[in-house]
């Protein structure tokens, strides 16, 4: 099983308590997110990545679909979790991603760039839930 597919199934139950989860794999759209989350009325896009150390790569499709989802999206309703080497799962909104450099490769240090939430059971993924259907009704 590959890295992000065991970061869903540890993940997924913590989603499916508060709406639906779909974990996409598209060969059809290149970049598409790895996740489609609805709850509340409230859809959610994430990107499931796990960290080197603490750099992430993206993939120029990844860069592109995101890039263009942005405008269109409720600015809560975009996100990177990614799974630290402690398997904490930290939350990055793609807007904190965006502006910040990448190698050629598409490699981007996560160091010094601030995540919102770092989860590591129910009750976190619950207060990163409710602070962001919080955040969509204001």
């Amino acid at each position: 099983m590959k890295p992000e597919a065991k970061l869903w199934k540890r993940i997924k139950p913590w989603f499916n308590r508060h709406g639906v989860a779909t974990r996409i794999e598209n060969t059809a759209t290149s970049g598409f997110p790895d996740v489609c989350f609805v709850a509340h009325q409230t859809t959610f896009f994430i990107e499931l990545k796990i960290a080197d150390g603490y750099r992430i790569k993206l993939q120029p499709f990844q860069i592109a679909f995101h890039t263009r989802l942005w405008p269109y999206i409720n600015r809560y309703g975009d996100w990177f979790f990614v799974e630290m080497s402690d398997k904490s799962v930290r939350c990055y909104p793609w807007n904190y991603l965006q502006d910040f450099p990448r190698n050629k490769g598409g490699v981007v240090s996560l160091k010094g760039i601030p995540h919102e939430y770092t989860m590591e059971n129910q009750d976190g993924f619950e207060l990163w839930l409710d602070s962001n259907l919080r955040k969509t009704r204001s």
